[in-house]
C-alpha cells in the first residue's frame, strides 16, 4: 500500500502564516475594542466572521491545502466588497493580500 508523502511547507507560505495568524489576532482585537468609532453596527459581527475565516484559511496553508488558498482567495474578494461598500476600500487594502495570493500561488501544485 502507497501512503502519500506530507508536501513539505515552503519557508514563504510559513512566514505568511505566522504573519496571518498576528493579523487575526489584531483583527479579533479590533471587533471587540470598541474602536469601531462611526463603523456600521454589523461590522464588529462581520470583523468577527472574518477573524474565524481568516484563521481557518491560515490554518489551511499551514498544512498545505488547496482550500486554505481558495479560502484564503475567497475572504479576500468579500472583504473587498466589504470595504467598497463602507467607502474604507484603499490600494493598501488590497496590496499585502494580493502578494499572499501571488505567493501561494506559486506553490499550489504542491498543495493537496
Amino acid at each position: 500500500m502507497e501512503t502519500a508523502t506530507p508536501a513539505k511547507r515552503p519557508p514563504a507560505i510559513t512566514g505568511i502564516c505566522v504573519i496571518g495568524a498576528l493579523g487575526v489576532v489584531a483583527l479579533a482585537w479590533l471587533a471587540f475594542s470598541g474602536n469601531l468609532y462611526g463603523a456600521p453596527d454589523w461590522y464588529p459581527p462581520y470583523l468577527t466572521v472574518s477573524a474565524i475565516a481568516g484563521a481557518t484559511a491560515m490554518v489551511g496553508l499551514f498544512l498545505m491545502r488547496k482550500w486554505g488558498l481558495l479560502l484564503y482567495g475567497g475572504l479576500f474578494a468579500v472583504n473587498q466588497i466589504v470595504l467598497l461598500a463602507t467607502g474604507l476600500w484603499s490600494v493598501q487594502s488590497a496590496l499585502v493580500p494580493v502578494i499572499v495570493i501571488i505567493v501561494a500561488s506559486q506553490h499550489y501544485g504542491r498543495m493537496r
